[in-house]
């Protein structure tokens, strides 16, 4: 918890708050849950081509770029094709970029000058991220396919993400007509699946991160 307490707090210094946007492009590894408690999160599927990749930064207007160090090179061509859209007086919200290396076994790739875990060990652990007042305040930007542009997508509000597995609405009846029921759970997708997968298997890195409490 401490580690999205700092990653909130380094994107509030570089004025990421309540509705920022922030883009991720990574594969199932922890930061990109640390990601999802300091902005709103678009998560791009990984498969995307750079031409897509390009035309979700675009719409989402998205302030930061966290990039898996694996797709760097679709990233820098998203980038490239991203900047080649843009007229001169936009040139400045293009978005800051870091890349998440690998934590173990370091690989020095970068695409630009910041990184993640040295952004993350500049901010405070303590910090406390606003609360989310408005059930219907957004936490997501969801690009629902891939194939029809900026027009497929929709902004994903925390009352439409399931937290908790919830039992089978017809549970309760057959309970209470005296039937023996063994209770059925709605299953949980990925992070990724409700806030910018568009249902498409993602690529997975297990990391040891996954395995601490």
């Amino acid at each position: 918890m401490s580690r999205c307490c700092r990653l909130a707090s380094a994107l509030n210094s570089l004025n990421i708050v309540n509705n920022g946007v922030v883009s991720v492009l990574a594969p199932n590894i922890p930061a990109l849950y640390e990601i999802d408690k300091g902005a709103v999160l678009n998560a791009i599927n990984t498969r995307l081509d750079a031409k897509t990749i390009a035309t979700f930064l675009k719409h989402s207007e998205a302030k930061i770029f966290f990039i898996d160090y694996e797709f760097v090179q679709v990233a820098r061509d998203a980038l490239r094709l991203l900047m080649a859209s843009l007229q001169p007086a936009q040139v400045a919200s293009m978005p800051l970029v870091v890349v998440i290396d690998d934590i173990d076994s370091p690989t020095g790739i970068r695409l630009g000058k910041l990184e993640y875990e040295a952004l993350l060990s500049e901010g405070n652990p303590r910090f406390l991220p606003p609360e989310i007042r408005d059930e219907w305040s957004p936490i997501a930007l969801i690009h629902l396919r891939h194939d029809v542009g900026a027009k497929g997508s929709g902004v994903q509000p925390p009352r439409r993400v399931p937290e908790h597995p919830q039992p089978h609405p017809r549970v309760g009846d057959a309970d209470r007509a005296g039937l023996h029921v063994v209770p059925s759970y709605v299953p949980l997708q990925r992070l990724e699946f409700y806030v910018g997968g568009g249902g498409a298997r993602q690529h997975q890195r297990l990391h040891p991160l996954h395995h601490r409490s």
